[in-house]
């Protein structure tokens, strides 16, 4: 469960979100569609504990974000140096991860599942374009099964073909799912939409 609780917001002198009251359950669905510079993203860098500057309590099952929970892609996302089978092996090492047990033959499925050459693992992550980047990413996310995925225009580069897979990967999921996104397609699926941060439970 994620829980929002008088949470505030300020960038400068500036209030962006104030008195901010929500609850999300597991396996809960939400998009947060508010106008741009309202904080959307900033919310979502909250989740995954790198921004500490508001008011209020934010909670993830009860304790203060950590990264371990949940996967976050943002809008500012590029791959490491090096191949995408050395970004693999880097996923797999860390230490939230090694209880999956996760294998080169495990990356080479999901990245074909999404549509990646059959030699992605080999290639060098800059040769690859921004749509494959996103991608490698979003398969990434879609491999490790956290309980709580946070995206951030996620279908901002994709053409229209993998808008939609991207669309009915994540809406499938049972997965409790945070997107930030004015992309439309988001808005026709089964989930609580965020238009406005009076929209909130109080």
């Amino acid at each position: 469960m994620i829980e929002f609780r008088n949470f505030g917001l300020k960038f400068g002198d500036q209030t962006i979100v104030e008195g901010f009251n929500l609850t999300i359950a597991s396996g809960e669905k939400y998009l947060f569609a508010t106008p741009s510079g309202t904080g959307k993203s900033s919310l979502l860098r909250i989740l995954t504990g790198q921004y500490a500057d508001y008011t209020g309590s934010v909670l993830i099952d009860g304790e203060k974000p950590r990264q371990s929970r949940l996967a976050y892609f943002g809008q500012s996302h590029t791959l490491p140096d090096g191949s995408v089978e050395e970004f693999a092996q880097r996923v797999a090492a860390l230490q939230a991860n090694k209880a999956l047990a996760l294998t080169p033959a495990m990356f080479e499925t999901i990245f074909q599942q999404w549509g990646l050459p059959t030699n992605v693992m080999q290639q060098l992550c800059r040769n690859l374009s921004g749509g494959e980047q996103t991608r490698v990413l979003l398969a990434t996310i879609g491999l490790l099964q956290r309980p709580y995925v946070l995206l951030d225009e996620p279908t901002a580069a994709l053409d229209a073909e993998l808008k939609q897979f991207v669309f009915d990967y994540f809406v499938q999921s049972p997965q409790t799912l945070v997107l930030a996104s004015h992309d439309p397609l988001w808005q026709k699926a089964p989930m609580h939409i965020i238009k406005t941060w009076n929209d909130g439970s109080q």
